[in-house]
């Protein structure tokens, strides 16, 4: 076994110990045990058992040795389970043989080689063949252990289990047999063993009750640990969360303790630490107290980085990917998107491959908060992206792109990334498959093609769509691709081609839209215009031509559709035609009023079905021949949208809106905090004022509402600036405006205080007092004469 005494690959020494052998000698007196122990010092060495001796020799060899497996051939050919590609057929079987083994012999496992034996599982996954197999057998012999399972062999066990699915039930059964020895186990954790141990949960989620009782287990043991952490651990430990989700208690249990750890631990990250710790955190949520508290910890220990400290594409794209749950409306994310920032800003030897483009978007899906710490990561992103030199292929455009969907055309930075991406996507010779196309158009969702950088994004996305000729869209990628649409006005030339590419793709595919995809899709026409509009600036005497054949493509698959439209899709449906007045948006608009009414009446005998599970709506529940609970929202919604399109509110809508609208004046829906603040202030401030705050008007919510003087203040946040949302107030004012003669005035909340705003507002209310005073006066006067 001199062999083995170094990891030396040297051919010379390999042929010697292989002539070696197969002496007859040697070959005569090989058993079982030493084919464990080949399989051992092979994977000790980091050698593969294939280049000393054929698996099929060592599975015959083993199935012939008929001793009883002790602990020590237990734990020692599972550690050798490394040394095996584990990817034919005859490995699987030395697997399964390995595990029938272990599972006929009495012999009880030590601490150490239960350590040992699941350290060896690390380098093969759940679908192996065989491997669930070796985690039951593994599972029996575990659970019959009654003694302390020490910190190492917690830490090198658990950090086995990385390729593991927590989907498998054997692997289920192995979860809760380790979670009630480690939550048992009176040793205390060493920084090492806690990241490795957390390093090893990488491949389970946090859906599985064992996968929680084994996190409540970690959280326990990491939390009663007086080790400080380093930032080696930290990174592996955090990397292996990545499956973790914050809704769950014993995760947050684990990411408190952890946050704990990190605040009271005195060390310096590494450029690769950064990215694996935030990576880890990629189904956390910053709405959690626990997560909050841990990206804090994070930040100040960026803070303190060396500015010499560079980070590489790899680096930047797994920290931003990581905080795709992360919302820029909170402080903590936006300290921590600050410091980020910061290192990448420094980073100046770094330019993003593909892959860190994609990634670093895509980890913004969740920041729709516009702050000036979100645009300073744009601006820094955007320095570290090479226009000049690189290409996207097609996943990566997809991913890229997708990630911009919180993010608006208004903000400069995100127009200078789209134009950056733009010169990517001009040297790219990719084909967009259908789910690509879906994705990117989705990205694009708050984006008008007002400026020059957007246009040109678009000019060289429909030149990838129109090259990628045989890809056919499916029933999602069409849904989702017009629907990324709802900022666009059909008035740019830009907009135009892409509208007559996806017509193309929409018409050439056999893929059909259910119920709930077809409201969804026409949603994304909202700022498109088949006419002159009254509500609109922009959609005034063009050509519409492409438009009109994306219009006829989608109804060509509204009209054979036949299921019952939820509510809540008819609204959507119905705002999307609201500018769109040619005979197929007619014939649209009809379709949606016919599915109003047949949802409404049981007794019409027009038949309802009920759409798949994947169909429907988590707002709308048909069953049988009628909706068995409506929503009010949706109810408020498709009351409005009837209303901008100039359609009869069928009997039994209005029957329901009306009692809520009349509910709302009684028990008022809950305002956002910034709203609220400025009511309740105007309140005390002027009691005598008629006020009614978030009230109904023919399906319009009114954040202010002074019904004696019909004024209507609106408190406008951040949310009103993107373009589909501007344009939807400007239907909304007109129509308060011209049919309910109502006086509009927005307000926006950015920078200012709240005694600010409320004396705005009383300056507007006192001046509208004059004018109705006014009139009053007036009338009389006109009704004496």
């Amino acid at each position: 076994m001199t062999f083995f005494s170094s990891r030396d690959n040297d051919p010379k020494k390999l042929k010697a110990f292989k002539k070696r052998m197969s002496e007859t000698v040697i070959k005569k007196n090989l058993d079982g045990m030493h084919m464990i122990i080949l399989l051992f010092q092979c994977a000790r060495t980091r050698r593969r058992m294939k280049t000393i001796m054929s698996i099929e020799k060592v599975l015959r060899t083993i199935n012939k040795w008929d001793k009883e497996w002790s602990e020590r051939d237990i734990s020692t050919f599972v550690y050798g389970v490394r040394s095996l590609d584990c990817v034919t057929s005859i490995d699987s079987e030395l697997l399964k043989t390995g595990a029938k083994k272990i599972a006929a012999s009495n012999a009880m496992l030590s601490s150490r080689a239960i350590g040992n034996a699941l350290y060896g599982l690390q380098e093969i996954t759940s679908d192996t063949a065989g491997a669930p197999e070796l985690c039951d057998a593994l599972a029996d012999k575990i659970e019959k252990y009654s003694g302390d399972l020490n910190g190492q062999d917690i830490g090198i066990g658990l950090y086995g289990l990385q390729g593991m699915s927590s989907d498998v039930p054997e692997v289920r059964r192995l979860l809760a047999v380790l979670a009630d020895k480690v939550m048992n186990s009176e040793t205390e954790l060493d920084a090492q063993a806690i990241g490795i141990s957390l390093y090893g949960l990488q491949s389970l989620k946090s859906e599985v009750p064992e996968v929680r009782r084994l996190v409540a287990a970690m959280a326990l043991k990491i939390s009663e640990s007086r080790s400080d952490i380093g930032a080696q651990s930290v990174g592996a430990g955090f990397y292996g969360l990545q499956r973790l989700s914050s809704e769950s208690l014993e995760v947050r249990s684990l990411v408190a303790a952890l946050a704990e750890k990190v605040e009271s631990s005195d060390f310096i990250f590494d450029a690769q630490g950064i990215g694996n710790t935030l990576f880890g955190l990629q189904r956390m949520k910053s709405n959690v107290p626990e997560v909050r508290a841990l990206l804090q910890a994070v930040t100040t220990k960026l803070l303190k980085l060396d500015t010499t400290v560079q980070m590489d594409s790899k680096g930047i794209g797994a920290a931003l990917y990581g905080l795709q749950g992360m919302s820029s409306e909170i402080p903590q994310v936006r300290n921590l998107v600050a410091a980020l920032a910061q290192r990448i800003s420094l980073s100046s030897n770094c330019f993003l491959s593909g892959q860190g483009i994609a990634d670093s978007l895509y980890g913004l899906t969740s920041m729709s908060f516009d702050c000036p710490e979100l645009r300073t990561m744009l601006t820094a992103l955007a320095s570290r992206i090479d226009a000049n030199a690189g290409k996207l292929d097609s996943q990566e455009i997809g991913n890229a792109l997708f990630g911009l969907q919180t993010l608006s055309s208004e903000m400069q930075e995100a127009r200078l990334i789209a134009s950056k991406l733009a010169e990517k996507l001009r040297r790219s010779k990719a084909v967009l498959r259908s789910q690509h196309i879906g994705r990117c158009m989705l990205g694009l969702q708050k984006f008008s093609a007002e400026s020059p950088e957007v246009k040109y994004l678009l000019k060289q996305l429909t030149k990838r769509i129109a090259e990628s000729d045989r890809t056919r869209l499916t029933s999602a990628a069409i849904t989702e691709a017009v629907y990324g649409m709802q900022s666009m006005t059909s008035d740019v030339p830009e907009v135009q081609e892409l509208a007559g590419e996806l017509a193309k793709k929409i018409a050439t595919t056999a893929a059909p839209l259910n119920a709930v995809q077809i409201g969804t899709t026409l949603f994304g026409l909202q700022s498109m215009a088949s006419e002159s509009s009254l509500f609109a600036d922009s959609a005034i005497g063009l050509e519409s031509d492409e438009v009109q054949f994306l219009l006829s493509a989608i109804w060509d698959k509204v009209k054979v559709c036949q299921d019952q439209m939820p509510l809540s899709s008819i609204a959507m449906g119905l705002q999307g035609l609201t500018k769109l007045k040619d005979p197929v948006a007619n014939n649209l608009r009809q379709y949606l009023y016919v599915q109003a009414i047949r949802l409404g009446n049981s007794e019409s005998g027009l038949p309802l079905r009920t759409p798949s599970a994947s169909s429907s709506s988590s707002g709308s529940s048909i069953t049988g021949e009628r909706q068995t609970s409506l929503d009010r929202i949706d109810i408020v919604s498709t009351v409005r949208a009837m209303l901008l399109n100039d359609l009869k509110i069928p009997r039994w809508l209005a029957k329901e809106y009306i009692a809520i609208e009349k509910a709302q004046l009684a028990a008022p829906v809950p305002m956002s905090r910034a709203d609220k603040l400025v009511v309740q202030r105007y309140q005390t401030m002027y009691p005598s004022t008629q006020l009614a705050s978030n009230s109904l008007v023919d399906g319009f919510r009114l954040d202010m509402n002074f019904p004696e003087l019909r004024l209507n203040v609106e408190l406008d946040g951040y949310k009103h600036r993107h373009p589909a949302r501007a344009r939807f107030d400007m239907m909304r004012d007109f129509y308060l405006r011209d049919k309910k003669g109502y006086e509009i005035y927005r307000i926006e909340l950015f920078n200012k205080n709240v005694e600010e705003v409320v004396e705005s507002i009383h300056e507007v209310v006192k001046r509208r007092q004059d004018v109705v005073a006014e009139a009053e006066v007036q009338s009389i006067y006109a009704k004496g004469r």
